[in-house]
């Protein structure tokens, strides 16, 4: 199952954000074969929430989300582009022509500019 978000802290752990129910977003940390979870944090309302409580929680640690390129809307491209979630990156990644669905905002989406961290992550979990 691919996370929602990936953070980093130090010393060098991932932390990854699933949405375990309806309206409960969690950080969890897993081990390096990327099979069990321990969760982390109580869970979050909200995407934005559990991510401010990630860097609330882990701020002596240097906490850090992964750098998972920009969401560009089509058919028009925005120029500016918004920071993609691992999730976005890797269903864009995924496909064989960049583009994907995305469902919360009807459109058709592609992730660029990926950092090369999370690209090795994803395929190592995917």
């Amino acid at each position: 199952m691919i996370p929602l978000h990936v953070a980093t802290i130090e010393p060098k752990q991932y932390l990854f954000l699933f949405q375990t129910a309806e309206n409960c977003f969690q950080w969890f940390l897993t081990d390096p074969n990327f099979q069990k979870k321990r969760p982390l944090t109580d869970g979050a309302p909200t995407l934005p929430l559990a991510i401010r409580q990630g860097f609330k929680r882990w701020e002596g640690d240097f906490f850090s989300l992964l750098r998972c390129g920009f969401r560009y809307t089509l058919p028009v491209r925005d120029e500016v582009g918004c920071n993609a979630l691992f999730h976005q990156m890797a269903e864009s990644y995924s496909s064989s022509n960049g583009r994907y669905l995305d469902a919360e905002l009807g459109h058709h989406c592609y992730v660029d500019f990926a950092s090369d961290e999370a690209l090795a992550l994803w395929r190592k979990i995917r």
